[in-house]
């Protein structure tokens, strides 16, 4: 599953607006549970990552989301 089939119209706008750095996804707890979600369960984002272990999931779900909409 894509991000634009994941995420309603609304939670795009705002995940746009994430990836242009006009807004912090960390202010977002909804979208990020949701964005972190599907990044774990699809294999996208590292082990160490979602653990914090070795990077932020935080800055890990903006980096993807600005390669993604960007």
């Amino acid at each position: 599953m894509n991000i634009y089939d994941l995420l309603t119209p609304e939670e795009l706008a705002l995940a746009k607006d994430i990836a242009l750095g006009i807004k912090d996804i960390s202010d977002h707890d909804e979208l990020y549970e949701k964005l972190f979600m599907h990044y774990c369960d699809s294999g996208e984002m590292p082990y160490g990552t979602m653990k914090a272990r070795d990077g932020d999931p935080f800055n890990w779900i903006t980096d993807q989301l600005t390669k993604e909409l960007n």
